[in-house]
């Protein structure tokens, strides 16, 4: 099992004036500062657990800010790759799949929004790509654990999905438990922001 975590500023960029294509360098426009936030990644036998905290706004900035929208990996192909959005609890899935490849997200813990977004002529790996994510339909609160199942794989048979728990702890941290599919537990602390 490996684990890593980060946390930095957030900032959005409006691009609304920038129709150029999106080739992964990012477009240009205002930039807004946004909060922290806390990102962890917990992999075991080629799931990955991916944990995110919205930590604070930055200081003078208003405390209302935008929803959070989590992407999978980009499946590229010459032929428009299949996908699939399916409902559940606790929150959606969302799938690309290719002849080999399969990119798959799963809400744990958060998101209530699922979808794929398909591009043609952006990879140089193939015509099309697609790209599953999953999102907030609200802002998130400060401070709440938003959680997902992540998987590249070749199409396996499917494992029984990881589950996981979350305690807060007085300092603002939180210890966050994963049970995975064949009962392992893995247990990982965000610590709380500095301030």
């Amino acid at each position: 099992m490996l684990a890593a975590a980060s946390r930095g500023p957030v900032r959005w960029v409006d691009t609304a004036a920038d129709d150029s294509p999106d080739y992964g360098s990012g477009r240009r426009g205002p930039v807004t500062p946004g909060p922290m936030i806390t990102i962890a990644s917990l992999l075991r036998d080629g799931v990955e657990i991916r944990l995110a905290r919205i930590d604070t706004p930055p200081t003078g900035a208003s405390p209302s800010w935008r929803a959070v929208r989590l992407g999978g990996w980009p499946v590229a192909t010459d032929t428009r790759p299949a996908t699939q959005i399916t409902p559940g609890e606790p929150g959606p899935s969302a799938e690309a799949r290719t002849a080999s490849l399969r990119s798959h997200l799963r809400a744990l813990r958060g998101f209530n929004l699922g979808g794929v977004t398909t591009q043609q002529d952006t990879s140089p790996l193939g015509s099309w790509t697609a790209i599953p994510w999953l999102a907030t339909n609200t802002d998130a609160p400060f401070g709440e654990i938003l959680a997902a199942m992540v998987l590249l794989d070749r199409g396996s048979p499917d494992t029984a999905d990881p589950s996981l728990t979350v305690h807060p702890e007085p300092d603002g941290g939180h210890l966050v438990t994963v049970a995975w599919g064949d009962g392992l537990r893995t247990a990982i602390t965000l610590p709380a922001t500095s301030g």
